[in-house]
């Protein structure tokens, strides 16, 4: 992506003559308050008490900055959907007059202290106080981004949320789509508007509304700080990668009507127990990889299939229990549970599912396959296994 160069007008201080543009790394608003102008989001160090500045890459204004809150937690949307480059600040004493400047251009008001712009379609659109009496302060900023039929979140804009309850929001309350990573744009990248990636997002809870039926790819992906997520009845399918790589997440309130859960949906979180809803399906390749701290799958009546590798590296797990619907097992045999140090296999299928194979990479922790005791002897004479793996077959009624 381009950077956003935002120029001055030489004599910005409360000048309205003679404008030559120059880049510049803050600007004099007021005394002892400056602008300050870079390519990455402000830390808490930078700048004084009164201070605004602007991230060139987001075209995000954050400010003024105090003591009690910083920079502030919802910064100010400066730039539009599409970007604009190069991005002029011109000024003056006054509101600006519709003849000067060009689309894209900001404007500052030295008399008033107020910040007109992105110029679009010949407006100056609504000004911006800079000062403690900023009527677009904190929380009545925009959190969001949403479609223009108003039922697709497209982008969440401010990484310093911590809690969010799309409920609780009249905007968000209704909407039916969350976009293909929602939480993770870069800004003016393929057109679309967000928070550039180097913001770290703060969030910890996500609960999505009743309304939601459908959720892009990497939604939620690499979320560092999420630790819970609670789905809605509605929704059919999880996709891929959507809570990938959120390395606290530890809880999933799953709700039944899911049938399908992707690849990678949930790989490389800290989820703990696991419940699978009945009304899922299938569980497809990696979608809960490498879960480290997952001690305890409950898998429900009703799921029909296991792919490869869905539950490889989870390193807490020691007991599978794999329902009687499931017809099918890519599992097993393509290492859907490797590395996990598996001690106890229950089948409860009457007859032997289907298996890629059955190289069990738990060879060396397995004590207990337990399988119906009316099927006892064909699981024992069929070839589906090894003789080592065989040996360990016992009836279900043995099972305490």
């Amino acid at each position: 992506m381009k950077n956003i160069i935002i120029s001055l007008c030489a004599l910005l201080a409360f000048s309205t003559v003679g404008c030559v543009k120059q880049t510049i790394e803050r600007v004099k608003v007021k005394r002892a308050s400056v602008i300050h102008l870079k390519d990455y989001p402000p830390s808490i160090d930078e700048g004084n008490i009164g201070d605004y500045y602007i991230d060139r890459k987001t075209g995000l204004l954050y400010g003024p900055k105090t003591d009690e809150r910083g920079w502030g937690n919802t910064p100010i949307r400066l730039v539009s959907e599409k970007g604009i480059n190069p991005n002029t600040i011109r000024s003056g004493k006054g509101a600006p007059d519709l003849t000067i400047g060009n689309e894209g251009d900001l404007y500052l008001d030295t008399q008033n202290q107020k910040l007109y712009g992105p110029k679009k379609n010949n407006s100056w659109g609504v000004a911006y106080t800079l000062g403690d009496n900023n009527p677009w302060h904190n929380n009545q900023l925009s959190n969001y981004k949403l479609s223009d039929d108003r039922k697709t979140l497209l982008a969440w804009l401010n990484p310093q949320t911590v809690h969010i309850d799309m409920r609780a929001d009249v905007g968000l309350s209704r909407i039916t789509a969350i976009q293909e990573k929602a939480f993770s744009y870069q800004f003016g990248a393929g057109g679309h508007e967000g928070v550039f990636t180097s913001d770290p997002y703060a969030v910890k809870t996500i609960i999505l509304p009743a309304t939601v039926t459908e959720i892009g790819k990497s939604a939620f992906e690499g979320l560092y700080h999420l630790e819970m997520l609670t789905l809605p009845r509605g929704l059919t399918k999880i996709p891929r990668s959507m809570c990938n790589g959120c390395e606290r997440l530890s809880i999933v309130n799953f709700e039944e009507g899911i049938t399908e859960i992707e690849d990678f949906a949930f790989a490389r979180t800290k989820i703990e127990k696991l419940t699978i809803p009945r009304s899922v399906k299938e569980i497809k390749g990696y979608a809960f990889a490498f879960c480290d701290n997952l001690d305890e799958l409950k898998l429900q009546e009703g799921l029909k299939k296991i792919a490869a590798q869905a539950f490889l590296g989870c390193e807490k797990l020691k007991v599978i229990d794999i329902p009687e619907s499931v017809t099918s097992i890519g599992s097993i045999g393509d290492f859907s549970f490797s590395y996990c140090p598996v001690e106890t296999v229950v089948l409860h299928s009457r007859t032997i599912p289907k298996f890629s194979s059955v190289e069990i990479s738990f060879r060396r922790t397995l004590k207990n396959v337990y399988v119906p005791d009316e099927s006892l002897e064909l699981y024992k004479k069929s070839d589906w296994a090894d003789d080592a793996f065989k040996a360990k077959i016992k009836p279900m009624s043995q099972r305490h």
